[in-house]
């Protein structure tokens, strides 16, 4: 995979440092890791905003500064960043941090049908009130897709906010495209009387993660999404949920060299998305955001090439004062 970095990055300043160097990359290797997710249990808290509860999901001691996860739509924090949390090297971010993952209301398959979805803006006000009320503080941001979308509205709405970085994965920052929401109209059409997902929902939610290549090559990896997403899923909220974040509005023009959190930016060729975050870094201050395009990868570049994306991760935290040491 040719890894390319577009402006504001500085090749040589972006040859990982010696700590970096030790991150394993043989597979046998990985098992002996600790396996955050599955081990750790991450507990599971739920608050009451002013929209409705949200629960989100802890891992780590919430006094230290804190990161915070916002998902793809239709996918939970183990589908979505299974990859690039459990990877060798990985478990210092739980030592240095505390991760905060949060969950989309309503997408597990026991969750009661929500007569209203809450839009974008009201999911980021519900993930700024967790901050307010769990105190969390020295917050770095870190979204995919949607996700990435809802905290760019939180950094925006919420400027006082103790945010000291960004690390967004394809974030879209205009309207949905006319094709995209016709679509998903004649997808959404398909369950007006079904509770189960259809082939083409869960087909649509894949396509918006991964790379064509990475679907049909990781059989392994498509098979264990493709049951998640018909097994534990509702499907009611997702479609509710994906017709808010398709009826998005536009929020680039917000989006200036004011803008104040340090931002990386990271997105995939296969993504129709990669447009949208050149165009962002180019709206924000260069000495404050940079870019970074991984060849033949989706919007999920933190899973399909998750130590890449670690060890640019750990020299951002280096950058904003965090003496992150990645063995």
């Amino acid at each position: 995979c040719k890894l390319v970095f577009f402006q504001h990055l500085n090749m040589e300043s972006l040859k990982p440092p010696a700590e970096l160097s030790g991150i394993a990359t043989d597979a046998t290797e990985t098992v002996k890791q600790t396996l955050l997710f599955p081990q750790e249990k991450p507990e599971r808290v739920t608050v009451e905003t002013t929209f409705g509860p949200i629960e989100f999901a802890v891992q780590g001691d919430l006094k230290r500064p804190a990161i915070i996860t916002w998902a793809q739509a239709g996918l939970d924090h183990h589908q979505c960043f299974r990859n690039f949390f459990t990877q060798p090297g990985a478990e210092r971010l739980v030592e240095m941090f505390s991760i905060v993952h949060m969950q989309a209301p309503g997408l597990s398959k026991s969750a009661a049908p929500m007569a209203t979805y809450p839009s974008l803006d009201e999911l980021a006000e519900m993930t700024h009130e967790v901050i307010l009320k769990q105190q969390l503080r020295g917050v770095v941001l870190f979204g995919s897709g949607i996700g990435a979308n809802i905290l760019l509205r939180l950094a925006l709405a919420h400027p006082e906010t103790d945010i000291a970085g960004m690390c967004l994965f394809a974030p879209s920052i205009y309207k949905e495209a006319w094709s995209n929401w016709t679509f998903f109209q004649m997808v959404a059409a398909q369950h007006m009387y079904a509770t189960e997902m259809s082939e083409g929902l869960k087909e649509h939610v894949m396509s918006t993660c991964f790379s064509p290549a990475t679907i049909e090559s990781d059989v392994d990896r498509a098979s264990v999404m493709s049951k998640y997403l018909v097994r534990s899923v509702h499907v009611a909220n997702l479609l509710a949920y994906l017709n808010v974040a398709y009826r998005r509005d536009d929020i680039s023009a917000k989006l200036t060299e004011r803008f104040k959190p340090d931002t990386l930016l990271m997105a995939g060729s296969e993504t129709e998305y990669l447009k949208q975050a050149e165009e962002l870094d180019h709206r924000l201050n260069s000495a404050r955001s940079s870019c970074m395009k991984f060849y033949g990868c989706g919007v999920l570049v933190h899973e399909e090439r998750p130590s890449e994306v670690l060890e640019a991760f750990a020299l951002f935290c280096q950058g904003l004062g965090y003496h992150l040491r990645i063995k």
